[in-house]
């Protein structure tokens, strides 16, 4: 009887354990869907303003930052009748180098955001299908492996995600500093650099809200109301006890 007893409380051990894995697994399948869907989304804007970016035109003036001044000149005017007029060019101009170097930084960073969103979209796909696979047709302890690679997947998929995030709001400040109002552009960059300074802070509040470290004492509602209820019960008792 004994043994039995035994043999059926292992056996409703190893269903609660299986269970909990399940739930385990399942939760890292949603997380890295979405993700992915996330990924999705910002890739789909990144390629939209890629393709929507205007293009500088390539001549020897662009390639040399040479823009004209408006103003025309005549060559050999004193020593021939034979002279042509040709138009006045400033050999190097400050802004053309300034919005090229600031074009270079939107493009780039666009880039950037679109590759970002492609490694998290593939690897968040084949660590779904694979560990998918992994915990249904894999062997005793697959369940765990799957969890484990699917944990890490998580992690490295969402760490990309947030730099992806970084380069397009460095892509906006590049486009707003290119070819917008002086005016306009600094509120622009002012506005992003408030939110991109909050985002550091919010993801730090979290992790000291959400890190549980060694030591740290954990209740829960029901340890409250049994502390609450042993506490009044004990005052009750102070009070009915004779002085």
């Amino acid at each position: 009887m004994l043994a039995m007893e035994k043999e059926m409380l292992f056996t409703n051990t190893m269903k609660e354990v299986s269970h909990l894995r399940d739930i385990e697994l399942q939760y890292y399948l949603e997380h890295t869907g979405s993700i992915q869907t996330m990924a999705t989304l910002l890739a789909g804007f990144a390629f939209t303003a890629f393709v929507s970016m205007d293009t500088i035109p390539l001549s020897l003036e662009t390639l040399r930052f040479e823009t004209a001044t408006g103003d025309y000149a005549a060559d050999n005017i004193n020593t021939t009748l034979d002279y042509s007029i040709k138009q006045v060019v400033e050999k190097i101009d400050g802004l053309a180098v300034a919005s090229f170097v600031f074009h270079a930084i939107e493009v780039s960073s666009v880039c950037a955001c679109l590759g970002e969103m492609l490694h998290v979209m593939t690897e968040t796909m084949i660590a779904r299908l694979l560990g998918s696979r992994l915990a249904l047709r894999g062997p005793d302890g697959s369940i765990i492996r799957a969890t484990t690679n699917l944990a890490k997947s998580l992690a490295s998929s969402t760490r990309r995600f947030i730099w992806g995030l970084q380069w397009f709001l460095l892509s906006i400040v590049a486009h707003a500093l290119r070819g917008m109002n002086p005016i306009v552009s600094f509120i622009v960059v002012i506005i992003i650099a408030y939110y991109w300074r909050g985002q550091f802070h919010v993801v730090d509040r979290l992790l000291q809200v959400f890190i549980l470290r060694e030591g740290d004492a954990t209740s829960t509602a029901f340890d409250n109301q049994e502390s609450g209820g042993a506490s009044g019960d004990a005052e009750a008792g102070g009070e009915d006890a004779p002085k």
